[in-house]
């Protein structure tokens, strides 16, 4: 007997963001950088009663965090675990499943036909998803649009992308009609979301991929996430997003059959995201994409560490970045950074693809690891990794013993010289003033 439920869509369209200064474009990208713990502080947010949904906040980055948790309370009670919702019991199955749909419902969300290109209105979910959640033929992508109505946030299209995996993993060992059935709409959708984030800015996508400068035989490729929602997918030029993206669709590939022609295509991406960081010339005119080097602030305090820009405008011809406006963030941030590049290389190093550039002590991610020994060795000296221009490094709870332990980079990076006038004072004063 076919399985039929009757969805409504939860939640209000997204307000348009009107344009931003540039003080208000940098709180906004703290304030998205902070959200993810906002997020698991608050789980899913309050419930809709008349939905029997949460109530998800911060689009689609705000979803996966809500996304991990009913993940993880599925996998350890099974698919029949019972969640209260409203005063009411429901199935860990059936919530995911309606909490998913209600957001793919959202008027934000966007379907593609595969003669969609560029700024396409796109289709609702109801004009191409059936009750029996089968896909009209022809469909390539889904994304999550702006107030411009395109796609703008590869970390969300790429969580998003994650977490169906992961529940169609989960649904698949459920089994049953309802089971297999969920199953493969889960991996469509994500595979949908994965093609929004493999195809070029310019059809409709947010990925900018050329020939990379310094090895033409290789394919580099920038991941773009925009932190307002005013601006063109090209904007988009976030590190910790665009390396959020890298290690997901590492993280997708790697669940997926080695013999899948997705499974090959998706690892084809990863290693041109990899590439893109120390093959690419980098950010030199409008519309080109950053590498590693372009987040690394001038050099400062007697170290001469290097911090990390938050992003840099692609979209310009400026050079240099910005930071988060938000004080004591930027160690947090530089941290976050290096665990997911950590990750990322990690998994390049296993599959024998970690390219000589990412080896070398004068390497740029060097360089911000640098930044950490500096900080983890004297947290009380903050002229030996401070500003004099009255830029706020604060680092009160990151530390190289509580982050480094078992990381990669350090395995890379632990043993190199660093620069000598921060070794002779690091040498006088180790713990302290």
């Amino acid at each position: 007997m076919a399985f039929f439920l009757v969805f409504v869509a939860g939640g209000a369209a997204a307000k348009d963001e009107p344009a931003r200064s540039n003080k208000a474009t940098h709180a906004r990208a703290s304030a998205d950088y902070n959200q993810s713990a906002v997020a698991r502080s608050k789980a899913c947010g309050p419930v809709n009663s008349k939905t029997m949904v949460y109530e998800v906040k911060d689009y689609w980055h705000g979803l996966t965090q809500c996304m991990r948790q009913l993940r993880d309370v599925w996998n350890h009670g099974g698919p029949d675990t019972l969640r209260t919702i409203s005063g009411k019991k429901v199935r860990i199955q059936d919530l995911v499943r309606n909490q998913i749909v209600s957001e793919l419902q959202k008027p934000y969300v966007r379907f593609y036909s595969n003669k969609d290109k560029g700024n396409a209105k796109g289709l609702t979910y109801a004009e191409v998803v059936d009750a029996e959640f089968k896909i009209k033929p022809g469909i390539e992508r889904v994304a999550l649009t702006n107030s411009i109505g395109v796609p703008y946030n590869g970390m969300g299209q790429s969580g998003m992308a994650y977490f169906l995996s992961q529940f169609a993993r989960l649904s698949k060992k459920a089994g049953g009609e309802i089971g297999m059935r969920d199953a493969a709409f889960y991996r469509s959708i994500a595979m949908l979301s994965v093609n929004t984030l493999l195809t070029d800015t310019t059809e409709g996508g947010l990925a900018t991929s050329v020939k990379c400068d310094k090895s033409p035989e290789l394919q580099c490729t920038w991941f773009h996430s925009v932190t307002r929602r005013d601006l063109p997918s090209i904007a988009g030029g976030t590190l910790n997003q665009n390396l959020h993206v890298v290690r997901d669709l590492g993280l997708i590939a790697d669940s997926m059959n080695d013999t899948s022609t997705e499974k090959k295509r998706i690892n084809n991406a990863v290693r041109a995201g990899v590439n893109q960081l120390v093959f690419s010339n980098g950010h030199v005119g409008a519309n080109t994409s950053p590498n590693f080097a372009d987040f690394l602030s001038a050099p400062v305090g007697i170290g001469k560490v290097h911090w990390l820009y938050y992003g840099v405008r692609v979209d310009n011809d400026k050079k240099g970045g910005y930071f988060l406006n938000s004080k004591g963030k930027d160690c947090g941030y530089q941290m976050h950074v290096l665990d997911l590049l950590s990750s990322i290389l990690a998994r390049a190093e296993k599959l024998n693809e970690l390219p000589d550039e990412f080896k070398s002590c004068s390497a740029s991610a060097a360089s911000a690891y640098q930044t950490i020994l500096a900080v983890d060795a004297t947290p009380n000296v903050q002229k030996n990794w401070s500003a004099n221009d009255g830029r706020d490094y604060q680092c009160n709870d990151v530390t190289r013993k509580a982050t480094r332990k078992s990381k990669f980079l350090n395995k890379l990076y632990g043993s190199c010289a660093w620069n000598e006038s921060l070794d002779k004072e690091l040498t006088k004063s180790p713990s302290g003033p």
